[in-house]
């Protein structure tokens, strides 16, 4: 019996070891991963370069807390703050003490003049109290509350409902521009920019929530970046670390200015080993990567759209790069389980949404394959 709380819904799957795009179970099964461990190992399993710089740094030391200087983080910070928005870097531990960080920084940013934060409904930040508060799912805050204060949620790609929920106390509006946890849902043009729009025009901070489309998911470092808009706060997470817990809140150089020493802190935050696979993993992130991502996530979406077409339990295909979601008009569960069967391994949220998470080595053989083993499972269950 094991020792674990049981808050997780752990697959029928016991893993011996894993390698680029691959994991082996106890018997030697091989899997191709096609949802890199919740979008974290990007650069697929293990990689040398990651493993190496890994190494480099547990022989220097593992850990040496905030009061000093770290190099790795100095570096780290700079490569991030190139790769977004001229400001200063708060490393956390993962991306829901990210999203918290974010949200104090808002907070003290208007110094109790204004306090709320208006999110929107089916989004996901985190599960701390502040960040489930903040989260649009109901089901996950049953039996938590009362919840913090000061949280407010919209309906999601409307702007008409965000207008509705402005108010003087408005301090920040948090956003994905994908909802991955949601089902793939993209946020529209118009969405984005207005939301941009309507920050500037209302003295309000717009925080975008990074942690599942961030460092280079959607073929662009950070996600927000299709849209040609500039945040004041950005969150990172899961795919940061390159393995390793990490998680970053990047804060434009107006609220940085906001926060002393002592507003806030972390004892392993920003761990120098951690900062180091970072460092390797955005070395990697090559603007030829990036294309490749979305030349591969293009190929991924056209073949999945070329699925629908063929089988109407295919409800809808949307994404961007490589997060890609296929809504289905039945629960997704039998799916999953198929194709683990099969060899591969990818993910049903909200019931309904097979989520698709592969690494960034992925190849269009890889993607044929994979839906060649749906195909034949949507023909023996039409």
């Amino acid at each position: 019996m094991s020792s674990l709380l049981k808050v997780y819904n752990k697959l029928k799957l016991e893993i011996d070891r894993a390698e680029g795009k691959h994991i082996w179970d106890k018997s030697g099964k091989e899997y191709l991963d096609f949802f890199s461990g919740i979008a974290v190992t990007s650069l697929g399993h293990r990689p040398p370069l990651v493993v190496e710089a890994i190494k480099q740094s547990v022989d220097k030391y593992m850990h040496i807390s905030n009061l000093f200087p770290e190099t790795n983080q100095e570096e780290l910070a700079s490569e991030i703050i190139e790769r977004t928005l001229p400001g200063k870097v708060f490393f956390s531990n993962s991306g829901a003490e990210a999203n918290e960080a974010a949200i104090k920084a808002a907070r003290k940013y208007f110094d109790g003049a204004k306090y709320e934060i208006i999110s929107f409904r089916n989004s996901f930040h985190g599960r701390t109290l502040a960040t489930l508060a903040a989260t649009g799912h109901m089901d996950m805050r049953e039996g938590f509350g009362p919840a913090p204060e000061g949280f407010i949620h919209a309906d999601y790609n409307f702007l008409a409902s965000l207008r509705e929920k402005l108010s003087r106390r408005t301090a920040a509006i948090l956003v994905e521009v994908i909802q991955g946890e949601g089902g793939v849902i993209v946020g529209s043009d118009e969405f984005i920019k207005g939301l941009a729009d309507i920050a500037l025009e209302n003295n309000i901070l717009l925080i975008i929530d990074e942690i599942q489309t961030g460092v280079g998911r959607t073929g662009q470092f950070c996600a927000y970046q299709h849209y040609g808009i500039e945040p004041d706060i950005i969150t990172l997470g899961k795919a940061l670390g390159g393995g390793l817990p990490l998680g970053a809140c990047i804060l434009s150089d107006k609220v940085s200015e906001a926060l002393k020493a002592g507003d806030h802190g972390s004892t392993f935050g920003g761990n120098p080993v951690a900062c180091a696979a970072s460092l390797a993993t955005l070395k990697e992130l090559t603007p030829e990567l990036l294309e490749d991502v979305k030349a591969k996530g293009d190929y991924l979406k056209e073949a999945l759209e070329s699925l629908a077409s063929a089988f109407p339990i295919i409800k809808e295909v949307r994404g961007r790069g490589l997060i890609v979601g296929v809504e289905l008009d039945t629960p997704g569960a039998p799916l999953v389980e198929y194709l683990m069967e099969q060899g591969y391994i990818v993910n049903c949220t909200r019931d309904k949404v097979i989520r698709f998470l592969p690494p960034f080595m992925i190849s269009e053989k890889d993607i044929d394959g994979l839906l060649d083993t749906m195909a034949l499972y949507f023909k023996e269950n039409n």
